[in-house]
């Protein structure tokens, strides 16, 4: 039998709680995107499914559904992910992925699938198109831990329920193409959601460049707020839509 957890979620980088699994029910979070001049861009929502009770972690699935206008295509389009991650004690880990995109009349025109190998280290990411029949094929190799776009930002509410101020973690975008990405704990300030004022975490997400991070600062700003109290909702994500140097967007929760 299935048990749902709630997830408050992020295009780019989508986040939730993860209360304990033998005590809730499903639910599902709803999000949209705003261009620059607060345009809507798409709209999405979230729903995360218990499916494993494993010995030393559990497993989720996680499944988003959006649409509207997203990334580099000419067209609106919609899409569907599901994204199987297991949950240890202090962290969460992802396993693999799968994601598809149709165009405007719903016609499938493009498969993502990622899967983690944490004996080795490794991500496989392959990408097919319908339309031009091309393929695409790589693997990363990393150290530490790694999470995706739709993984991210439950790593980061992770990461503030074990009162962490700085962290990094390997993140695999859709380009694809791998980052060691620094997370660091701003303070709290309040926020506007749903013309109500909150109190709220700001995360900052930057690149870690290593000998190049003197560049850094030339580089679009990554933030995330969460709730501030003891679950830490995400509430909100300003900086670039997908990978580094497209357009910059602010994802908030909606009702």
């Amino acid at each position: 039998m299935k048990r749902s957890i709630p997830l408050s979620v992020l295009l780019f980088f989508i986040v939730c709680c993860l209360p304990p699994a033998q005590a809730v029910d499903l639910y599902k979070t709803k999000y949209k995107c705003l261009d620059s001049k607060g345009n809507e861009r798409w709209r999405a929502t979230t729903e995360v499914v218990f499916t494993v009770d494993e010995i030393l972690f559990d497993i989720f699935e996680l499944i988003e559904e959006g649409s509207g206008s997203y990334g580099g295509f000419a067209e609106e389009i919609s899409w569907k992910t599901n994204l199987e991650f297991r949950e240890e004690k202090d962290s969460v880990k992802p396993v693999k992925m799968e994601k598809q995109i149709f165009d405007k009349s719903g016609k499938l025109i493009v498969r993502d699938f990622q899967e983690f190998d944490f004996s080795k280290n490794t991500v496989i990411f392959k990408r097919e198109n319908l339309v031009t029949g091309k393929k695409e094929e790589k693997t990363f190799t990393f150290e530490g831990d790694i999470v995706n776009r739709p993984l991210l930002a439950v790593y980061i509410q992770k990461f503030l329920v074990k009162g962490e101020t700085q962290k990094s973690v390997n993140m695999i975008t859709d380009k694809p193409r791998l980052y060691r990405m620094n997370l660091t704990m701003e303070g709290e300030e309040k926020i506007e959601i749903d013309g109500q004022s909150v109190k709220a975490y700001k995360v900052q997400i930057a690149p870690n460049l290593g000998v190049f991070d003197v560049f850094r600062a030339i580089l679009p700003k990554m933030h995330m707020w969460y709730l501030a109290n003891s679950r830490f909702d995400w509430l909100k994500y300003a900086g670039p839509e997908s990978t580094i140097g497209s357009p910059k967007v602010v994802i908030i929760k909606r009702k």
